[in-house]
């Protein structure tokens, strides 16, 4: 299993369990999983397993290359029994990642006393692995990354050091990246990358963002978790072009055919291997539909800091910054260069990292940039923001996902004080904007607010085929020091129920709309 984006599993929908968000179960006899994505899941990332009565140790699972992007409840677990490589993945926390930050894999073993496999430790070659939220475990993979639930709290370090495996299982060809560098290839090319649909567009955002585009899950589920398609907008809408002509059906253009010296009336020259590469004709034209999207640009990659990262300071701050730098198409960096917002700080020629400090940073919002060039003159540019200031400000959005979303510009929803921050509400196809509730009360799609205290907006979305008339409607007080009439603060819809707030024992008549 390659190249395969895993994102957004249903985590509180239909299952009878309840919660259920997981990312999949991984394992089999000398089974691959290399430079997948697995994105948006509260735990399963992968689970290790084999079936009960499997024989133990008689398998081989090899991990290599993954990109695990915010999980939860848990990354990777389990391994009952099980031969497993783990080796130069990429563990990115994302916001809903507040607990295992550093866990590479909660090693299991089975004790219920009936089965096969019971109290049948597995064995393990783990190492090269990346954990944006631990250097330490980064540095040491088995000793940090490699942790051990409460059911299995009671393993004594020699029992530890017996699963570990000092030099990798065997295993077939495959090209091996370092973490970081899979980690951008993963990002160029899993799923169906040659046009991916918006689905995946957002995902592959999430993942270099570090963010998550959906906060609300629709039920109750947060932080890029979703319960529901309807939560993210529902299922895109997919256009095709015509198929390019194959008279003889066997799924390779003629055009293509003709031009690699196939018959384009032959239905069974699909199977065959022309240029004896070890790769069936329709194998090879697939794979030339992947050479179109080769990028040729390098490619870059910031470790420190994160993006959208604050930095809570009295005045200024130093702020280290760790880039990396890599050509896949043969050439090689000739140039890396690092930016504070459109000042240049460092140069480096003939590398491909740039590491420094950058110090004294003023208070506000920064980008850091690293642009680097190769020997082919080809350019790419990485940019991250940084916020300085004296406390952490929220924009928080209670999204009305089904109908719309909304779009901050700058992203991420946390800055520090004083940043000028546009919040678009944006509707879905057949509904309209209607107005902002909460802590700001707007009919304009467009905000443009300076940051200052934490702040919570609404947006309320009409259908077009079914307006909703919202209105102010006063409130009469018929008890108590305030009695009168009064003019709510917020909205009230047709059918609706006002929603009173009381202090001191008195109804002081303020509405909301929903």
């Amino acid at each position: 299993m390659q190249w395969c984006l895993v994102g957004e599993s249903l985590r509180h929908s239909v299952h009878e369990s309840g919660k259920h968000g997981y990312g999949g179960v991984w394992g089999g006899k000398k089974a691959s999983f290399h430079h997948n994505l697995l994105a948006h899941h509260d735990s399963r990332n992968p689970r290790l397993g084999e079936y009960a009565s499997s024989y133990a140790l008689s398998d081989l699972v090899d991990l290599r290359n993954n990109v695990i992007y915010n999980w939860q409840g848990n990354s990777c677990y389990g391994g009952e029994g099980m031969n497993v490589n783990i080796v130069n993945n990429y563990y990115k926390a994302g916001p809903a990642t507040t607990k295992y930050q550093e866990r590479i894999i909660a090693i299991w073993n089975r004790i219920e006393t009936w089965d096969p496999l019971y109290n049948i430790w597995g064995k393990f070659y783990i190492n090269g692995n990346v954990l944006t939220e631990s250097e330490r475990a980064t540095n040491d993979n088995w000793n940090y990354g490699v942790q051990f639930d409460s059911k299995w709290s009671h393993i004594s370090n020699t029992e530890r050091q017996n699963l570990r495996l000092e030099s990798p299982l065997e295993t077939s060809i495959v090209t091996t990246h370092t973490a970081e560098e899979a980690y951008q290839k993963v990002l160029q090319f899993v799923g169906a990358s040659l046009k991916r649909d918006p689905v995946d567009r957002r995902i592959i955002h999430d993942v270099t963002t570090g963010a998550a585009t959906y906060m609300d899950g629709g039920n109750g589920s947060t932080s890029g978790f979703i319960d529901t398609q309807d939560a993210v907008g529902g299922w895109p809408e997919l256009k095709s072009l015509s198929a390019p002509v194959d008279i003889d059906d066997d799924g390779m253009p003629d055009e293509w055919e003709t031009t690699n010296g196939l018959d384009p009336n032959d239905p069974s020259d699909g199977n065959k291997d022309f240029n004896n590469d070890g790769y069936t004709n329709i194998e090879d034209y697939l794979n030339s539909l992947a050479l179109q999207y080769y990028d040729t640009k390098p490619l870059v990659n910031t470790i420190k800091p994160k993006n959208n990262e604050l930095f809570i300071v009295s005045k200024k701050v130093n702020i280290e910054v760790e880039a990396y730098a890599n050509d896949y198409n043969g050439g090689s960096i000739t140039k890396i260069e690092l930016y504070l917002d459109k000042q240049l700080v460092k140069k480096e020629n003939n590398a491909n990292q740039i590491v420094t400090k950058l110090r004294g940073v003023s208070h506000g919002m920064h980008h850091i940039i690293v642009k680097a060039t190769d020997n082919s003159g080809n350019i790419s540019i990485d940019t991250t923001t940084v916020y300085v200031g004296t406390k952490k400000v929220r924009i928080n959005i209670e999204e009305d996902a089904r109908n719309g979303h909304v779009k901050l510009e700058p992203d991420g929803g946390l800055y520090t004080e004083d940043i000028d921050v546009n919040i678009m509400a944006i509707p879905n196809e057949g509904y309209h904007f209607h107005s902002w509730i909460k802590d700001i009360e707007s009919e304009q799609e467009l905000l443009t607010i300076k940051t200052t205290d934490h702040i919570t907006l609404k947006p309320i979305f009409v259908a077009n085929k079914d307006p909703l008339n919202m209105y102010r409607k006063p409130i009469k007080i018929t008890f108590g020091p305030l009695e009168g009439f009064y003019a709510p603060s917020g909205y009230i819809a047709d059918g609706g129920s006002p929603y009173f707030r009381r202090s001191n024992g008195y109804t002081y008549g303020w509405l909301e709309g929903y």
